[in-house]
């Protein structure tokens, strides 16, 4: 199954809401040229009672096309913030493999080694026990471990097949501390690679990228 193209959708959503703003501005331009068009009336005809009222409808349609520019101005513009901004970390949840009879809702978890706060800390799978190592809040791309103080990323920062999963200090600009999940799988945007267990539980063994698959030891539910 092949993954979507991150960049590609977030660029094509961009574009559409800038196209949109255009479009505000420009009817709101149009409208307002229009409304400030003079009603050129015969003197004999035209009394004061009558030129007053074409001013005033002259005025209240420039109020009105600037008020419509306006917000079709701030619908593109929220479309444009929708794509940077996001939330404050969500409740905690934890990661997990297998059959979602478990006690914890799967029989293999994510978690950080001892429940380690200190930056760099291993990420294992473990037999799944809902304690707080295993809890992760997961927010638009970044997933926070360690109660919202660490981030979920690659050793050292790296992009290449096989890199190992820590525990480490969160840095917004990392790549390899985004996230996406898709089908189960959990992939990691700066290496493409999906997050794997290897098939190992316990005894000191860390989670690691490999190539996206769909293998069961991708396979991942957020519970």
């Amino acid at each position: 199954m092949s993954l979507p193209n991150v960049s590609a959708l977030e660029a094509g959503v961009a574009k559409k809401a800038q196209i949109k703003g255009r479009a505000a501005s420009l009817a709101h331009r149009a409208a307002i040229n229009g409304a400030s068009k003079v009603v050129n009336m015969p003197q004999s005809n035209a009394t004061p009672g009558t030129q007053m009222k074409h001013i005033g409808s002259r005025r209240a349609n420039h109020h009105r096309a600037w008020a419509g520019g306006c917000l079709g101005t701030a619908f593109g513009l929220f479309g444009l913030l929708a794509l940077t901004v996001s939330p404050m970390p969500a409740s905690a949840a934890i990661l997990t493999q297998g059959s979602a009879s478990g006690s914890a809702g799967g029989s293999t978890c994510l978690d950080v080694a001892y429940d380690n706060i200190a930056a760099g800390t291993r990420v294992g799978p473990v037999t799944c026990n809902a304690g707080p190592a295993e809890q992760v809040s997961w927010n638009y791309v970044t997933i926070y471990t360690m109660g919202g103080q660490r981030c979920l990323d690659t050793a050292g920062g790296s992009t290449s097949s096989g890199a190992a999963i820590v525990s480490n200090t969160c840095n917004a600009k990392a790549s390899t501390q985004q996230w996406y999940y898709y089908f189960g799988q959990v992939v990691n945007i700066g290496a493409g690679e999906c997050l794997d267990t290897g098939g190992a539980v316990n005894g000191g063994s860390q989670l690691h990228l490999e190539p996206c698959n769909g293998s069961v030891t991708q396979n991942w539910q957020i519970k």
